[in-house]
C-alpha cells in the first residue's frame, strides 16, 4: 500500500478514510492502533528516507510505501532504482526455455529454464541495480539466463536447445538439458527434453521442472507429453511465488502458462517441443523484485 500524497496524516496505526485511503503512517510500518510512535523512530526514518539528525515532518511521508514490487516480463536489460527508504529486497528469476529440434533423424524437445530466488538482499534507496531477462531459444538454440545485478548475485540459466548432429555418417537427435541456478539462491532446475519431442518444464520454486513426459515438482512446470501440437512444449512457471505443480502435457506450474501451439513453451521458461511437422520455441524468462525483503520472501511468504 501507499500513503496518500496530500492531506492530513497521523501516526496512529489505524487506516482511516474512504476508498482504501492510507493516511495513517503507523499502519504502513505495521503498527497496531494505539501504538506509541515518535517522529525519530528508526522505522519511520527509513520509510521517509531521512537520515538520523535530519528534520522529519509529516510531509516527508507523502506518497511513501514500505512495500512494493517490480516485474520484468520481456527479454532485455533493465535498471531498477530502489525507492527511498527501501533497504532490502527479495528477487525471483526464471531463465528462458530451450528450443526443440527436427531433422531427418527424428525430433526432440528443449530443456526448461531454471527458477532461482534470493531473499533479503541489502540495497540502498536511490541506488540503481541491473536486471537482465533472458529470451527463449529457437530451433536447436538454448534459452538465455536471467539475473539480478550479476549471475554471482542471483541468476537462473536457460534450458539448452535440443540438437541434431551427424556422427560417422549417421544422423542423431537428442533432447535439451534443463537450466540450473546461479549464486547463493534457492529454486529448481529446468526439466530435460527427450527424443519423443517432449520438452522440459521450467524449474519450480522448491523442485525441478518436469522432464519430457512427466509432471513438475516443487511448483515447477510440467514436461511436454502427448500427440497434439499444444501438449509437447514444457509448462512455464509464474513469478508470484510457489503454487501447484504443472501437469504432464505442458501444464503451467505456480501460475505459469501452459505450453502453446506448435510446441511453444509456456511462460515463463518452458522448453520448446517438436514433432514431424513443427519445431517449438522455448518461452522467454522473467524476473520480479519485491520489498521489503525482511518480511517478503520466496518461495511463498507475502509474495503473491
Amino acid at each position: 500500500m501507499t500513503i496518500e500524497s496530500s492531506g492530513t496524516l497521523g501516526l496512529n496505526g489505524t487506516c482511516t478514510g474512504g476508498s482504501g485511503a492510507r493516511n495513517q503512517i503507523g499502519a504502513e510500518v505495521g503498527k497496531s492502533a494505539g501504538s506509541t510512535l515518535c517522529m525519530n523512530n528508526s522505522c519511520l526514518r527509513t520509510l521517509s528516507g531521512t537520515s538520523s539528525g535530519s528534520t522529519v515532518s509529516f510531509s516527508t511521508f507523502y506518497g511513501k510505501s514500505s512495500s512494493g514490487c517490480a516485474t520484468y516480463s520481456s527479454p532485455g536489460t533493465y535498471t531498477w532504482v530502489a525507492p527511498s527508504g527501501v533497504s532490502s529486497v527479495s528477487v525471483v528469476l526464471i531463465g528462458g526455455g530451450g528450443g526443440g529440434a527436427l531433422s531427418c533423424a527424428g525430433y526432440a524437445g528443449g530443456g526448461g529454464g531454471a527458477t532461482a530466488w534470493r531473499n533479503n538482499y541489502g540495497v540502498s534507496g536511490g541506488s540503481s541495480y541491473t536486471v537482465y531477462v533472458g529470451s527463449g531459444g529457437g530451433s536447436q538454440q538454448g534459452g538465455s539466463y536471467s539475473y539480478f545485478i550479476s549471475l554471482a548475485t542471483a541468476g537462473a540459466y536457460g534450458g539448452t536447445g535440443a540438437q541434431s548432429f551427424t556422427c560417422c555418417g549417421s544422423r542423431y537427435v537428442y533432447g535439451g538439458c534443463g537450466g540450473g541456478t546461479a549464486g547463493p539462491t534457492g529454486g529448481g532446475t529446468g526439466g530435460k527434453g527427450n527424443t519423443s519431442g517432449y520438452a522440459g518444464g521450467a524449474g519450480g520454486y522448491c523442485g525441478a521442472g518436469g522432464n519430457g513426459g512427466s509432471a513438475g515438482s516443487g511448483g515447477g512446470g510440467g514436461g511436454g507429453n502427448g500427440t497434439s501440437s499444444t501438449s509437447r512444449g514444457g509448462g512455464g512457471v509464474g513469478l508470484r511465488g510457489k503454487g501447484c505443480n504443472g501437469a504432464a502435457g505442458g501444464g503451467g506450474g505456480s501460475g505459469g502458462g501452459n505450453s502453446g501451439t506448435n510446441g511453444a513453451g509456456g511462460v515463463y521458461g518452458g522448453g520448446g517441443g517438436a514433432s514431424s511437422s513443427f519445431v517449438g520455441c522455448g518461452a522467454k524468462g522473467g524476473a520480479r523484485i519485491v520489498w521489503p525483503g525482511s518480511s517478503r520472501s520466496f518461495p511463498s511468504t507475502n509474495v503473491s
